[in-house]
């Protein structure tokens, strides 16, 4: 399944988030529905402050979803660095 941005999604994600949408899709270690959701936050939220939405900002969108979906015993955040690291 191919699955190409419509002209309001392009229009309320900026290249760079865009690139982002395309390179979930295909490596597939988002499941798509996170992908999917993120999109459609990522463009309510470009429209609410009329801008496109970052790539920084549409990444965060995705970690956010991504979370909620692996709640769990499965679910660990690293302490040492503070960055997150799912296991899924």
């Amino acid at each position: 399944m191919t699955r190409t941005l419509h002209d309001v999604e392009r229009w309320f994600l900026d290249m760079d988030a865009q690139t982002m949408v395309y390179r979930y899709l295909a490596c597939k270690d988002v499941p798509s529905e996170v992908v999917e959701k993120a999109i459609d936050e990522a463009v309510a939220f470009g429209r609410s402050h009329h801008r496109p939405v970052d790539a920084e900002i549409f990444s965060a969108f995705v970690d956010t979803f991504f979370i909620d979906i692996c709640q769990g015993p499965e679910w660990a955040i690293r302490k040492n660095d503070g960055a997150p690291s799912w296991i899924c």
